[in-house]
């Protein structure tokens, strides 16, 4: 945008402040801001530059600052303890004059100073930088989800309640506020688990992140190898230092990347089936059809990610079903598409890599495959994970490699879903997992595109108008809920944007620019920390806030304190990514909450039930926290009752236990709040919503303005019809249909109970497994060949889900015997859960597989449907 050229100053004494600024029209260079403590005996003075540079700019700098000093003297207000002239060479998105994150509400902030040069950025506000060629009159063409400042053309949307009543409304979550301080950094990497990635979109060619343990050192034009990954000494090793390299050719068949441009696909073609030399980074010998693990992590020939639904090393996305097409790519590019390079748009955090990893052919995937994805990117060097993705059903696996990636210090941000479905969404759903909302303006998608803005005018076309024809109705809030129907006790932030898969990914970008402040100043963050952050520094949804076309969601008291004004749609709120990197590199970094059990929505008929966990404060002053664990009906509690509190300055994991009665009794009378976009239920049919209370454990570090906060919902009831033994936790998802059968020839029926771990129990009328049961299934396919992964080590390797069982006597010798399909195979035991004689057999390889998938079909080796049985053979 154009720049506004002037000096901003406060004058303090005691505890009030007065703001002002000096415009300066006829210099190109901003003199600075200057501040004084409130003690009226220090102060500084920033100097930033507008467009020009060099040493005479920077003189001209000076001499403004101690012009400006000297009046501030002359004044009496006080000494400036230092002038800052390094701001010297300041200008542009790579190198921004101003370092403040922090929301604008002014439409001429600093925020719209060294803005990107994407076109798609800001094209619609009437101080783009964009030429009129790529100007929009249409609020909605333009990325105002990434602002941290008010749009010009939004102006009917204002603050009615909170701590910026009578202010215009930021319209983003302020990925712009903090790009003024971080931009991400190539270690910083994030996992997108989804369809896979198209190689001809450009935003992310130099994005993908690279892994040299099974690369060669590049080659220079001549042959002569560079000695180095860093070929061209930029500081990140991508596809561009491999771009002068005679060995990789950018023509071959089945090439998608762009013309003349380099792609981590070329680099898969080029040296996929090679065997590299561990000490001189050299090529051994590449053989056709061959793959080498050079690195020993379980994968051959990993370059550039993996491609679990195809078991082979290349990530490319192949999808063609409806909205699944490059669904792996968009989300890709909202995280981290590169950005400031004059074309297309800017991801979240576009300094960041991206690993991307093909779980399936749409996003809704096998959980068992999504899992491995999540293990493969954690033991490859990921620091967040995304996963727009709903998985088929839940696996012990599935939620063991969430616990490997937490345990690790991985990020995990998941879907929210927009499937309209009443299912809990895994693996959003486990425990360490950030599950994302969203907020979208209340009149999106009421009218169409319009006509450009006449030049120079904040006019509409020939007409002169001051609003097109077909237009955008006007906005009057951002705080609508998104489409993003898995709305409940479990949400985290909420990201400005239509869909639960483009949130995810953006929270993901939000989450590695949180992850690479901490990395600037040598401190790997852990989960919770930038859990918190992200969600201690939200912007809360306010009810007053929501007014606009249409019905409000239910939002937070806006009198209550911050800690209680989390809400079901919108979780602790829309993200405000800049005060979350503000406050990392400033080194607030709140202190650890974490529940750990009992699970999420556990059903809970005992007396009491223990609450475990973590609460530690590794940047409080002498690690000193103070914790807090309470109770409270409902999802969003009016009321708390303190179950436990104390002070520590060692690690807790205790936190005691809550008296299940007292929470029944305050549930009878508790009675669940009206949503309106809620899930509606029959007259007189249960509300399911009546039993859930909400845990929260609140853990202060002294000295960290920031407290961690961490919550769980449970449930609790009394059934006297319920069984002895139950209900029992399987640990693991029971999506299949249960069948009764007498198995050990008794006269007494067992429940069989296939489990999505690859178990298949039976139970006895008293609650006990079956002797010889469970019996179990093998291990699936995605998984072969993967024996070297550390993480598999550690896990073990997932079984074959199994579909619903059939009862039938297959030797016809009188016995019950139970058969099942699962993954790739059918299988059948007897009554003792020993193997029916020649099973397990399996379906036929050749008839699927990646060398059969064409654009529009992808066949999958394997069986969705329960096993049926009929007599086929034997009639005349």
């Amino acid at each position: 945008m154009m720049k506004r050229y002037q000096a901003e100053f406060w004058l303090a004494a005691g505890h009030s402040r007065i703001c002002g600024q000096w415009q300066i029209p006829w210099t190109k260079y901003t003199a600075g801001r200057c501040g004084v403590s409130r003690s009226a005996r220090e102060g500084n003075c920033r100097l930033d530059q507008g467009e020009r540079q060099g040493v005479k700019g920077a003189r001209r700098r000076e001499r403004w600052a101690a012009t400006i000093a000297a009046t501030l003297l002359a004044a009496g207000v006080a000494t400036l303890a230092s002038v800052d002239a390094g701001a010297a060479g300041c200008g542009g998105f790579e190198n921004p004059c101003s370092q403040e994150t922090s929301q604008q509400f002014g439409y001429g902030s600093v925020q719209r100073q060294d803005t990107p040069n994407d076109p798609n950025y800001d094209q619609a506000e009437p101080d783009t930088q964009q030429p009129p060629s790529n100007r929009s009159s249409n609020f909605y063409d333009e990325r105002f989800d990434l602002f941290g400042f008010p749009s010009q053309l939004t102006t009917n949307a204002i603050y009615a309640v909170g701590p910026n009543a009578g202010k215009p409304m930021v319209a983003g979550f302020n990925a712009a506020g903090a790009w003024k301080a971080e931009r991400g950094r190539p270690d910083s990497v994030v996992a997108i688990l989804d369809t896979g990635v198209d190689w001809s979109a450009t935003g992310l060619r130099d994005q993908i992140h690279l892994n040299t343990g099974e690369l060669p050192y590049p080659e220079r034009s001549d042959g002569t190898s560079c000695e180095s990954y860093d070929c061209n000494g930029d500081g990140v090793v991508n596809v561009e230092d491999y771009a002068q390299d005679p060995r990789v050719s950018l023509s071959y068949s089945g090439r998608i990347g762009p013309p003349g441009l380099i792609t981590g696909q070329d680099l898969i073609h080029a040296f996929g089936n090679c065997q590299i030399e561990a000490a001189g980074h050299s090529i051994v010998q590449c053989v056709s059809g061959q793959h080498y693990d050079n690195d020993g992590n379980g994968y051959a020939n990993d370059i550039a990610g993996w491609n679990f639904f195809d078991n082979n090393n290349d990530p490319t996305d192949l999808s063609s079903y409806f909205a699944a097409h490059h669904h792996g790519t968009g989300r890709a590019l909202d995280a981290a598409e590169q950005g400031n390079d004059g074309r297309g748009s800017i991801g979240v955090c576009p300094h960041c890599q991206i690993m991307p990893v093909r779980i399936w052919d749409t996003f809704v995937s096998d959980a068992n495959t999504f899992a491995l994805g999540i293990v493969f990117a954690t033991d490859n060097g990921a620091k967040v994970i995304e996963g727009a993705n709903g998985s088929l059903y839940h696996s012990a696996f599935a939620e063991s490699a969430s616990q490997y990636a937490y345990d690790h210090g991985v990020v995990q941000t998941f879907s929210g879903d927009d499937l309209n479905t009443a299912n809990h969404n895994y693996p959003a759903n486990y425990g360490h997992a950030m599950l994302i909302q969203g907020t979208v303006p209340d009149s999106v998608g009421l009218g169409s595109d319009s006509k450009q803005w006449l030049e120079g005018e904040k006019l509409c076309g020939a007409s002169g108008q001051p609003a097109c024809f077909g237009s955008n109705a006007p906005v009057g809030t951002f705080f609508r809920g998104a489409n993003t129907t898995q709305f409940g006790g479990k949400s985290s932030i909420s990201m400005e944007g239509p869909t639960g898969s483009v949130n995810t990914s953006k929270a993901a970008g939000a989450a590695a620019l949180v992850v690479s402040a901490g990395l600037d100043h040598g401190v790997a963050l852990r989960p919770d920390e930038v859990r918190g952050l992200l969600e201690q520094t939200a912007e809360r949804v306010l009810s007053g806030n929501t007014e606009g076309t249409g019905v409000p969601d239910p939002a937070a008291d806006p009198t209550l304190p911050a800690d209680e004004q989390w809400t079901s749609h919108f979780g602790w709120g829309r993200a405000n990514v800049g005060a979350a990197v503000g406050a990392a590199l400033s080194g607030n970094i709140p202190p650890e909450a974490s529940i750990d059990s009992p699970d999420w929505y556990a059903p809970l008929t005992g007396a009491t039930a223990e609450v475990t966990g973590l609460a530690r404060a590794r940047f409080a002053t002498a690690g000193q926290f103070h914790w807090k664990l309470m109770w409270g009906a409902g999802q969003a509690p009016a009321s708390w009752t303190t179950v436990r509190e104390g002070d520590s300055s060692a690690t807790v994991t205790d936190f005691g236990s809550i008296d299940l009665e007292a929470i029944r009794q305050a549930l009878a009378t508790h009675v669940v709040p009206p949503d309106a976009g809620g899930p509606t239920f029959a007259a007189g049919a249960p509300n399911p919503f009546q039993h859930e209370f909400t845990v929260q454990l609140e853990v202060s570090g002294s000295g960290i303005p920031l407290t961690g906060i961490d919550r769980r919902v449970f449930d609790t009831f009394t059934d006297p019809s319920l069984v002895s033994g139950y209900p029992k936790r399987l640990g693991t998802g029971g999506e299949s249909p249960t069948r009764f059968a007498d198995l050990n020839g008794d006269n007494v029926q067992e429940l069989i109970v296939p489990s999505e771990d690859g178990l298949v129990h039976a139970y006895e009328p008293n609650g006990k497994e079956l002797r010889g049961w469970p019996v179990q299934t093998g291990t699936e396919q995605a998984a072969l060949g993967h024996t070297g992964s550390p993480a598999l080590a550690v896990l073990g390797l997932p079984r074959e889900p199994p579909r619903g069982p059939l009862i039938a006597d297959l030797p016809n010798d009188g016995t019950s015997d139970v058969i099942v399909a699962a993954g790739t195979h059918v299988y059948a035991w007897h009554g003792n859960g020993k193997p029916v004689s020649g099973f397990p057999v399996s379906s036929n390889p050749s008839f699927c597989g990646p060398a059969l998938e064409t654009a529009s079909s992808h066949p999958k080796c394997g069986f969705l449907a329960a096993p049926a049985i009929a007599h086929l053979e034997g009639f005349a």
